[in-house]
């Protein structure tokens, strides 16, 4: 039987530790079970305690992963489990990444869990500034702009270019959503829910 030096031992274990922490390790196993939509994956990933704001190469954390998709039970898992919920990447958080694609349930949700409504996104020159309101508005999601103005979105800010979300609607032809967010700019504020 041929002996193995310890050295030899060493750079073995050293090599097999490294590919663990270059891969990402339990971070990258909950992004990939999150894209996946593997519920059963992201609750053994979420049991390895990863850094739930760790952002990938590809600019995503688990939350906006879920969130974009429309994930409501991975996304409450992710929120559960202590994910920080206004974290930004690549001009996105969870809650206007979500209200861009129309997932209404999932803008509850975060909104619920603490979301801040009105958080302006400040990275990316031509997104600076937008609001999920904006983000809903810019691809003509009504039911999410309903939801989004129920609990009681500013409708009067304004993104890097001076836009409000009527502004948006409106300059994309989405004539209906355009009356629907003029009409609430002429509503009073309301009191906060939360």
């Amino acid at each position: 039987m041929k002996k193995i030096s310890m050295f030899k031992i060493f750079c073995l274990v050293l090599i097999c530790a490294s590919t663990e922490v270059w891969s990402g390790g339990a971070e990258d196993d909950l992004i990939s079970a999150v894209l996946d939509d593997d519920i059963a994956d992201v609750q053994k990933a979420l049991a390895k305690k990863p850094n739930l704001d760790f952002v990938n190469e590809k600019g995503n954390t688990a939350l906006l992963g879920a969130a974009a998709r429309g994930k409501t039970e991975i996304v409450r898992l992710i929120i559960d489990a202590g994910a920080t919920l206004d974290l930004e990447s690549h001009s996105y958080t969870a809650l206007n990444s979500s209200a861009q694609s129309g997932h209404t349930e999932v803008v509850k949700l975060l909104l619920k869990a603490g979301a801040k409504i009105d958080y302006q996104t400040q990275t990316g020159s031509s997104m600076s500034g937008k609001t999920a309101l904006m983000a809903a508005a810019s691809r003509n999601k009504t039911e999410t702009v309903k939801a989004l103005l129920e609990a009681n979105a500013n409708t009067a800010l304004r993104n890097s270019d001076g836009e409000t979300a009527y502004d948006i609607a409106k300059k994309r032809g989405y004539e209906d959503l355009a009356i629907l967010l003029k009409e609430a700019e002429k509503k009073p504020a309301r009191s906060k829910k939360r």
